[in-house]
């Protein structure tokens, strides 16, 4: 739910922004995720005119209803991303203060397609690797980390690690040509176990 907030949904709010400006009546049907206010807040909307979204509940629009023109679900675009980044003043470092090798931890359930059940060992072998110029950093999004810091953490970003899941959405914040590497998995699909190859990015020749 996290991608889609980050990617799909904050394009979207984007949009409709001077039209909930111009009205504070006008409401926003939202998840209320921890995370929400904290972006939204950033992005300057006022967090009292989203409504907690409820599935037993029939909602309405009296006067009018303003809706974003819909996006493929899992493929934002360039613009959209990058108009993301620019309200959320997301910097490019220079590469001197881009050093950090992050690894995005996989989900904690054993049966969710984004478990890896190796993750310690593979964490590990990172580590063994990372020069003494870079450091070594593990992003855990079961953690709460206020959207500032995430952003932080993220333009600081030389590399970034990890299996298939919400915590590499947090690219959107890293500079154009940080290295990803990604371990995929289709959804629904069993745990996965990841070998070497998830680290190819840092260590070529591992």
């Amino acid at each position: 739910m996290y991608y889609s907030f980050l990617l799909e949904t904050l394009p979207k709010l984007l949009l409709l922004q001077p039209f909930l400006a111009d009205d504070l009546e006008r409401q926003v049907l939202m998840w209320d995720q921890p995370w929400e206010d904290d972006y939204l807040g950033m992005l300057g909307f006022n967090t009292e005119q989203k409504v907690k979204y409820d599935p037993d509940v029939v909602y309405f629009a009296t006067e009018s209803l303003l809706y974003p023109s819909p996006v493929v679900h899992n493929e934002p675009s360039l613009n959209a991303m990058l108009a993301t980044r620019a309200a959320l003043n997301v910097a490019v470092l220079p590469a001197a203060e881009r050093g950090l090798v992050i690894y995005c931890k996989g989900a904690a359930n054993a049966s969710s397609a984004q478990h890896v059940d190796n993750e310690d060992e593979i964490m590990a072998a990172i580590q063994t690797l990372v020069i003494p110029e870079d450091r070594f950093v593990i992003y855990d999004d079961a953690l709460s980390m206020s959207a500032a810091s995430t952003i932080e953490l993220f333009e600081q970003a030389k590399v970034v690690i990890g299996p298939h899941g919400d915590g590499l959405s947090n690219i959107l914040f890293s500079a154009p040509g940080t290295q990803v590497s990604l371990k995929y998995t289709l959804m629904h699909a069993t745990p996965i176990t990841v070998d070497a190859s998830i680290y190819s990015a840092y260590a070529p020749n591992a």
